[in-house]
């Protein structure tokens, strides 16, 4: 057990930056030469300068970096430039990055974007820079959404872009710490998102999540064809042998007044509160300057105690014992009904025969962020582009969960206000991993018989006894 614990503790700072096996392109922005990868826009509108700063508590890990905006109402454009484009055949396509809202969330959609321009140049980006697919957070006045959208060759005129937009409404987290953000295009043309993990869907490119159709269908109603006056769709019709009985009354109101109010006694012609009999002006009291003199109020005594009321009385309303409202005979079953009416199918003139998605989506170029934040300090990190879902796992598992954990936990010790003081982040970071450590794994009786020493004693006595 103390060598579990001291391992752990001697590789708690020791940090997986890139992940294992294949993948297409990654970046944590954790090395000091980022910015040769990476290059902000030198378009003139876009001044917001990003920076590379170590994540404010409470952090991942010691020594976590973000590249973060540094102020609000500012245009934000940098990207990378791939050496050779990316072409979605049919394998699967993962786009993944972390995402931190340092500060509470105004308005911001901080997307990564996959550029699809042949001649892209970061230093030319904007927001007119063609992209063939963006993705992630979009936040804005309490309403919070996860986005994603596909923009593809038209079948019918290759020059030609159409856009297409996710329409279901998937809430991610926006609390000020790290989250995974998942975008799986798979090789079967189907799309699955994800949020720290978490499923949100995983449905068919061509189906009505996505808006509009990407494969109209071949035929469709005729819009021009209007429903016969004489077809009955009414599948049930009121039995016209059902008669109103003879003493039916329709006129008796849904509500009347009680008529066992007020109740006695009840004065209405007295006020509950009345001048005060027993005062009197002031003698330097000055009309001219301080207005007619008005005696102070006081309770009416013939309103206070046992008396149940005073001024006027509003009844209350209850429900009319007699009431019966409008007779509605009973219904039946309509012999003549006829179904719903269906018009005609026509050939659908946008139907473009059964399409591929992938042999639309133009080649990716390039990656990066182009937005206009209200919100300042938004983190980026662990871009991640690959084909392997195993091999995402793996490292999200090794590296993202471990994170996760650990702020999560210094979260709590925050809102319980049981924080050491006399502990530096880093130190904390170290406790908050072992005890989480042991409370998940470690039985507290093998723990006391086998642990020795003054760190097993303390964390046994600490947080056990």
């Amino acid at each position: 057990m103390i060598l579990v614990l001291l391992t752990l503790a001697t590789s708690y700072e020791v940090t997986v930056f890139k992940p294992e096996g294949d993948y297409i392109f990654f970046e944590s922005f954790q090395e000091y030469d980022w910015h040769l990868r990476w290059i902000p826009s030198k378009v003139s509108k876009y001044k917001g300068f990003w920076s590379q700063q170590d994540s404010p508590y409470p952090f991942g890990y010691k020594g976590e970096k973000m590249l973060y905006t540094q102020s609000s109402n500012e245009y934000y454009a940098i990207s990378h430039k791939f050496d050779k484009p990316i072409r979605i055949t049919n394998k699967d396509l993962i786009i993944q990055y972390e995402l931190r809202f340092s500060n509470a969330i105004i308005c911001s959609s901080p997307l990564i974007k996959l550029f699809s321009a042949n001649n892209f140049d970061p230093e030319n980006l904007s927001s007119s820079t063609e992209y063939a697919i963006s993705f992630g957070h979009s936040s804005c006045d309490e309403k919070t959404n996860m986005t994603f959208t596909l923009n593809l060759h038209d079948p019918f005129n290759i020059s030609k872009i159409n856009e297409y937009k996710l329409t279901k409404i998937f809430v991610p987290p926006r609390d000020g710490l790290n989250h995974l953000l998942t975008l799986i295009l798979h090789g079967n043309e189907s799309y699955s998102i994800y949020a720290d993990a978490e499923h949100f869907c995983t449905e068919p490119l061509v189906g009505p999540t996505i808006s509009p159709l990407i494969s109209p269908p071949r035929h469709i109603n005729d819009p021009t064809e209007i429903k016969p006056d004489t077809w009955d769709d009414r599948k049930m019709i009121p039995d016209p042998k059902d008669k109103k009985p003879s003493d039916w009354d329709e006129s008796q109101p849904e509500f009347i007044y009680d008529s066992a109010y007020p109740p006695a006694p009840w004065y209405s012609d007295e006020s509950y509160y009345i001048p005060d009999p027993n005062a009197t002006k002031p003698t330097d009291w000055d009309d001219e300057l301080f207005g007619e003199w008005e005696p102070p109020t006081i309770k009416n005594p013939k309103c206070w105690g046992q008396i149940v009321g005073c001024e006027e009385f509003v009844p209350l309303i209850k429900k009319n014992p007699l009431y019966k409202g409008k007779y509605k005979p009973r219904m039946i079953p309509n012999p003549n009904y006829m179904g719903d009416y269906i018009p005609r199918k026509i050939q659908n003139p946008e139907w473009h025969g059964d399409i591929e998605p992938y042999a639309l989506l133009p080649p990716i170029t390039g990656i990066g962020f182009e937005f206009h934040p209200d919100d300042s300090s938004i983190g980026f990190s662990n871009i991640y582009i690959g084909d392997d879902i195993e091999a995402m796992r793996d490292w999200n598992n090794k590296h993202f969960f471990n994170k996760q954990y650990t702020q999560d936990l210094k979260s709590a010790m925050d809102s319980k206000k049981s924080r050491p003081a006399d502990l530096k982040n880093e130190e904390i970071g170290l406790f908050t991993a072992i005890i989480h450590f042991i409370k998940e794994y470690v039985n507290i009786k093998f723990l006391s018989q086998f642990c020795v020493g003054a760190i097993c004693v303390f964390i046994a006595t600490k947080f056990y006894m």
